[in-house]
């Protein structure tokens, strides 16, 4: 029997009702945005079990308790305060089994209040917090600003999927004429907390032109996987085809992006750098996705 035809993919201008949520994940982490529409979700299958009495916290077990600090002291402002205090992380965290025990504990709340006065002290310098609602035809988000700058805030060290969050969220706020100065994002670096990335807004005509432009790649996506893994792609750009291969493969030092569950499962976990960028198809991709963000940057 004949089978149906398949259904038309949606066009750019039939947009999804959280269409904004949409790009976003996939700009982020298009790999994994292209396997969820498959139903497959490889992350899942590769929880690992974790050390059930650690003698320190990694890097993510900081950024998290940092993520639940800023939660906290947006409801109850004069918190803020006292998370400059060692004791005040002790307490909080005390029975919970998320730091770790005696002295050790005692070493990380020290660091974790350190980093907390780093990054406080890095968005008062910025201006007035405050969220607001942005809305052009069928996008729509409220982002977070400090003074006139449109913010994104990352508890670690921040990665590609962080400048284009920023790009988006800039593009938003300039498609909606709420005449941002610029967008910035906030990361941790090697002198702790600051701007790591600074932005130019774009005029509106330009942010809509290109909130247009990064639908229809979306759109593209939806009919095959993004040639490009994300920090590889970014890499590649920015430090050369070498970097970019060490960033895919790994070095002793840092782990490739190969080994992510959803690059593995896309590219294959044993791909060689030489291989993935043959034919200049990521580079070229990369550059198509990333080129009027990093024109862009202060």
């Amino acid at each position: 029997l004949d089978q149906p035809p398949a259904p038309a993919a949606p066009s750019p201008e039939l947009r999804e009702p959280d269409a904004y949520a949409d790009l976003r994940d996939w700009l982020i982490a298009p790999q994994a945005s292209w396997l969820d529409a498959l139903g497959l979700r490889p992350r899942e299958w590769a929880d690992r079990l974790d050390d059930l009495d650690p003698l320190s916290l990694d890097e993510r077990g900081r950024a998290a308790l940092l993520r639940q600090g800023l939660e906290s002291a947006a409801l109850a402002p004069d918190g803020s305060a006292a998370l400059e205090q060692p004791s005040t992380w002790l307490e909080r965290h005390r029975g919970q089994g998320l730091l770790p025990p005696l002295a050790a504990g005692e070493l990380e709340a020290g660091a974790l209040s350190q980093r907390w006065r780093s990054l406080q002290a890095c968005l008062e310098s910025l201006g007035v917090a405050q969220r607001l609602e942005a809305s052009w035809q069928g996008w729509q988000q409220e982002l977070g600003w400090r003074g006139r700058s449109v913010l994104v805030l990352y508890t670690a060290r921040a990665r590609s999927r962080h400048r284009l969050e920023l790009w988006l969220a800039l593009l938003l706020a300039a498609a909606a004429g709420q005449a941002p100065a610029d967008g910035v994002l906030v990361a941790r670096g090697d002198q702790g907390f600051g701007v790591q990335l600074r932005l130019t807004a774009p005029d509106p005509g330009r942010a809509q032109a290109e909130l247009q432009r990064l639908a229809e790649l979306r759109e593209q996506g939806r009919q095959r996987c993004w040639p490009v893994p994300p920090e590889t792609g970014w890499t590649l750009l920015e430090k050369g085809e070498g970097a970019a291969i060490d960033t895919w493969e790994g070095t002793a030092l840092l782990a490739g992006e190969r080994q992510q569950p959803e690059q593995a499962l896309c590219f294959g976990a044993d791909l060689a750098g030489s291989a993935l960028l043959a034919g200049g198809l990521v580079a070229a991709e990369a550059k198509r996705l990333l080129g009027p963000l990093r024109e862009h940057r202060a």
